[in-house]
């Protein structure tokens, strides 16, 4: 745009349009310069055609808007990017019709003067404040008055913007105006940073600059300015001589236009600049620096925005009416119509402070106690903030929506209050609650934050706005924090219960957190559950790097917040691995997310330690980075937005399984090849069996004979050399590999009462000890020891009655009458006795061996191995009948065993010695001295004898017998065989009765066990199928 001359109107401009004046400018016109001739006399001379008085064509007015034809024409390009001529064109016409300020369309709107335009920007401004954009405001307001600064001036602000227009452009800025973008809050900002502090001016040349650089070189400088000559260097010296006559008159006029000078104002003196000569002929220039006053006004600024300051008054008339369109009016109304009113007067409704602040100061106020710091409307008391009795009142509120208002706002504040006093740093503490106060801080952090953010942010700050996003940012999230913590505000000496145990303490407010989180979770709410679920996390580290320490490096330094108790128990002892380490306060000490994992835990823990104490290392252990219990759980960070958001007590038990299970496996089963290589534990299980359970017939058989030879000859048979030296000359028979066990290992004892009775309950008192080697003593401890021990008599208790009724003979042929009574007796004992030997080995030992094997070489822990070899022996003993459910089934039993020996005892009073010897020493001598006379007697020796099929079977049962008393038999087994009382044939009779009662009596019982549930049922349901052909 050319600049326009300010020459004055010379007459020519004063004369109408003629019709060549309108014409359309041809395309040379366009580009030719304009002629500044003046016009001529003719043409100014020229009378009017009648063309001048017709009125303007449109294509007339389309020719006088061409001035606003090329600004239109770029900014329509420019917005729409069309390029199509015709649309291009519509596009223009159409801005140009309403733009023209002497178009129809635009002076048929509305025109507003420079008042109504200020009130229009003063409301942006009280806008931007409400929405706490101070800086904003603050730089509309500076731009504002400078162009108001500039129009009072009447200075135009540029040569084609008039100052009557102004408002024109002012209402086209603002009806065009968006809501501040980010850009414009920083470029408001930028500006006042610059108004505040003005960039320095870089200064030119100046003549003080020149004269300070000394000295003054080259002759050219002589005489000039009235330097002396002594302050040039490089003249002559007689030029230097010269003027060093002249200088004592120089000085002497400087000092008289010095005194001079002295009437000169004292401003005058420091905005000058001058020039003098110091005691050593040097030139000293003085600038005088102006003073400026700038930062008093600007520290009055500030002080008029300190609200805080008790004179300090809003821009606001409280002494106006009530106006229904101005809410300010409300407050100050409410007070003056409650002050007027004798009733209420002495009531809640008239305040004590008539002090009145903005509502975004009173929202800065708030967030200010939120964050716990002193301010106007809230004050602290031991039951926590409360309104303030001398608050400043808001002036479109009523007292009683003020004081609502704040009584809400003083409950938050006072939970975020409580909460950060619980977590402070206390000493002692518990790790755990350590770790729940930081994660406490951390969530209050996160309100801080909030409330910082909020000071700066967007938006109108109202309190019932604050409120609203306060209750939408966190809910009730800080008020059940709060009541979780209130348990434990002691440092957890009391805890949940009063249970004073610190894994205990531990571990119910690691379980109340989870059960909040789950409770509120299911009532749909995700703040609270978010925010549980974040201080869990953290509130469990502690516990959980305590069970990483258990896992990788096994028992040391245990801490009593740790759910395992280190019992005292020693590493050799049999009852380490039972008891040596055990969970505190009977499982009360373990959290619900760890309860599922909690055994494996324990027992990997205890294998890491007999690894290491072995010298032996975890296989496969190769020190990864153990995960923190945040990043399991996926609510790292401050807000903690992950996958744990969602998480319930179910999910989280199975990932924290899924995370340990690893580890404790690889522990378990690096002991459990220990124990299959290095420890031989199938090779000593054989061993026991084959002992304990006499799976090594043929020598335990020659053992057992030799026993029973003894017992049979009236001696004793209790001797502790006799009983090993026997046991030991059986074994070491075998050479190389087929001796089964090591002799030194085993060791026979008896610790029952004298031997002299004929039971076989005197065989009660023999004890059997194996010498396990370490570490399977904890596979075969004492309890396990003892079980075997008892099925060891049990069984040798069998093998004596049939000892005893295989040894009797029937000779001759004269007494078969008289022998068909005992031969009777003697058929059904011996029937009882090898169905239930042959129910025992078959169903029972023979079956659960197989079983156990199978297991134990699947087992992957030793705590498995465990736990299946005191299954597989509970099964056993259940099944002979040697627990405390069966005993009255096991006194029938050996009543019937007894009666056996009795009933040899009969036979050998009333047929004399007509028994046969069937130990391996008997055997050996009959093979020697064979003749003819005693392989006929070998006929008629009576024995029974039945194969052992293999049957399956892996159950057992609890279920007890029907409750029956076993009955007694009429005979002392104590008592010697006589004949004086009655004769045989009745005591014959007597025992024959006995022994059908006590058949029936057990057979009664297995029937009623073989009808229990399990698989144990099934096999007494074998020995109850063959007890039923005692009838028959």
């Amino acid at each position: 745009m050319q600049p326009s001359h300010s020459r004055p109107s010379s007459s020519a401009s004063t004369r109408p349009s003629s019709p060549a004046s309108i014409r359309p400018i041809s395309s040379a016109s366009a580009h030719r310069p304009f002629s500044s001739r003046p016009p001529t006399s003719a043409s100014s001379r020229r009378p009017l055609s009648s063309l001048s008085t017709r009125p303007h064509s449109r294509y007339g007015q389309r020719a006088k808007q061409s001035k606003l034809m090329p600004s239109c024409h770029a900014l329509v390009a420019q917005l729409t990017g069309i390029t199509d001529e015709d649309t291009l064109k519509a596009k223009v016409d159409y801005v140009v019709k309403h733009v023209d300020p002497s178009s129809a369309t635009t002076r048929a709107g509305p025109s507003l003067n420079l008042q109504a335009v200020e009130r229009h920007v003063r409301g942006h401004i009280q806008r931007a404040k409400i929405n706490v954009r101070d800086e904003w405001a603050e730089a509309l307001e500076h731009s504002y008055n400078s162009l108001k600064h500039r129009v009072e001036k009447n200075v135009d602000l540029d040569d084609t913007m008039r100052v009557d227009r102004l408002p024109d452009h002012l209402q086209l800025l603002l009806l065009l105006a968006n809501p501040p973008a980010p850009s414009t809050l920083a470029y408001a900002s930028a500006l006042l940073d610059r108004l505040r502090n003005p960039a320095a001016q870089a200064q030119g040349l100046t003549w003080a600059q020149i004269l300070a650089e000394e000295p003054f070189e080259g002759e050219h400088w002589k005489g000039a300015y009235g330097l002396p000559a002594h302050a040039v260097v490089g003249g002559s010296d007689e030029d230097e001589r010269a003027d060093s006559d002249s200088s004592a008159a120089w000085s002497e006029s400087s000092e008289e236009d010095e005194r001079g000078e002295g009437d000169e104002s004292e401003e005058e003196q420091r905005g000058g600049e001058g020039v003098g000569v110091n005691l050593d002929g040097e030139v000293e220039v003085e600038v005088a620096i102006p003073l400026r006053y700038d930062h008093r006004d600007r520290i009055e600024e500030l002080k008029a925005r300190q609200y805080w300051r008790p004179e300090w008054r809003p821009d606001l008339d409280l002494s106006r009416g009530f106006d229904i369109g101005d809410a300010s009016t409300l407050g100050a109304t409410a007070v003056r119509s409650a002050s007027t009113r004798s009733f209420l007067s002495s009531s809640a409704l008239i305040p004590t402070s008539q002090r009145y602040i903005y509502e975004h100061d009173a929202v800065r106020e708030i967030l200010m106690a939120l964050q716990g710091r002193q301010n106007l409307l809230l004050v602290w008391t031991h039951q926590g903030f409360t309104p303030a009795p001398d608050a400043p009142r808001l002036a479109h509120l009523s007292l009683t929506a003020q004081r609502s208002l704040l009584a809400s706002f003083a409950r938050t504040a006072s939970t975020l209050a409580r909460l950060r006093t619980f977590a402070a740093p206390r000493h002692p503490a518990l790790r755990t609650l350590e770790a729940f106060g930081a994660a406490l801080a951390r969530e209050v952090r996160v309100c801080d934050a909030w409330c910082a953010a909020r000071e700066g942010a967007g938006g109108a700050a109202s309190l019932l706005g604050l409120e609203k996003r306060l209750r939408d940012a966190f809910g009730g999230v800080y008020g059940v924090l709060l009541g979780v913590a209130s348990r434990y505000a002691s440092d957890g000496s009391e805890g949940e219960g009063g249970v004073g145990v610190p894994a205990v303490v531990a571990a119910s407010l690691l379980d109340a957190l989870l059960d909040a989180a789950g409770r509120y979770g299911a009532m749909g709410d995700v703040r609270v559950p978010r925010a549980l679920l974040r201080v869990l996390a953290r509130t469990a580290e502690p516990l959980w790097g305590m069970v990483g320490r258990w896992v990788r490096g096994g028992p040391g330094g245990l801490e009593e917040e740790f759910f395992v108790e280190d019992n005292e128990v020693g590493l050799g002892d049999a009852g380490f691995w039972e008891g040596g380490y055990t969970v505190r306060g009977r499982g009360r000490g373990v959290p619900v997310f760890l309860e599922r994992v909690r055994d494996v835990v324990v027992s990997a823990g205890k294998s890491v330690g007999l690894l290491r104490a072995m010298g032996l290392d975890v296989e496969g252990d190769g020190g990864g980075r153990w995960r923190r219990f945040e990043e399991l759980v996926g609510v790292e960070g401050e807000q903690g937005e992950g996958e744990g958001a969602a998480m319930s007590a179910e999910v989280l038990s199975q990932a924290v399984y899924d995370e340990l299970l690893a580890p404790c496996r690889r522990a378990q089963t690096s002991l459990t090849r220990v124990l299959f290589g290095e420890c031989e534990l199938m090779r000593h299980l054989s061993a026991v069996e084959n002992l304990y359970l006499m799976m090594q017939g043929d020598d335990m058989a020659h053992f057992s004979s030799a026993l029973f030879g003894k017992a049979s000859r009236g001696q004793p048979w209790t001797d502790f050399h006799f009983l090993n030296t026997s046991f030991s000359d059986v074994v070491d028979a075998r050479a190389g590999k087929a001796r089964w066990i090591d002799s030194t290992l085993v060791r026979l004892a008896y610790r029952g009462a004298r031997a002299t009775s004929r039971t076989v309950r005197v065989l009660d008192g023999l004890q059997v000890e194996y010498a396990v080697p370490f570490p399977l003593t904890y596979v075969f401890g004492p309890g396990a020891l003892r079980s075997y021990n008892a099925l060891f008599v049990f069984l040798l208790q069998l093998r004596r009655a049939k000892s005893v009724l295989d040894s009797i003979l029937v000779r001759g042929a004269g007494a078969a009458d008289e022998l068909k009574v005992f031969y009777a007796i003697r058929s059904k004992l011996s029937w009882f006795v090898n169905t239930l030997l042959n129910f025992v080995a078959t169903y029972v030992l023979h079956t659960q061996v197989l079983q156990l094997h199978g297991l134990v070489q699947k087992a992957e822990s030793l705590d498995e191995i465990i736990h299946l070899h005191e299954d597989h022996l509970e099964k056993i003993c259940s099944r002979c009948l040697l627990r405390e459910n069966t005993a009255a089934l096991h006194r029938a039993v050996l009543s019937v065993l007894d009666m056996s020996l009795y009933f040899s005892d009969c036979f050998v009073a009333f047929a004399g010695d007509n028994t046969h010897d069937i130990s391996r020493a008997s055997l050996i001598m009959t093979r020697r001295h064979r003749s003819r006379q005693q392989r006929r007697l070998r006929r008629n020796v009576i024995g029974f004898s039945q194969s052992l099929l293999p049957v399956d079977d892996d159950s057992d049962s609890d279920s007890d017998g029907e409750g029956e008393t076993a009955p007694e038999p009429s005979f002392s087994v104590a008592a010697s065989v006589s004949l004086a009382e009655e004769g045989f044939f009745e005591r014959l009779d007597k025992m024959s009765s006995d022994l059908d009662g006590l058949v029936r009596f057990i057979r009664r019982g297995i029937e009623s066990l073989a009808a229990g549930a399990g698989d144990s049922g099934q096999v007494f349901g074998v020995l109850a199928f063959s007890l039923e052909d005692w009838d028959r």
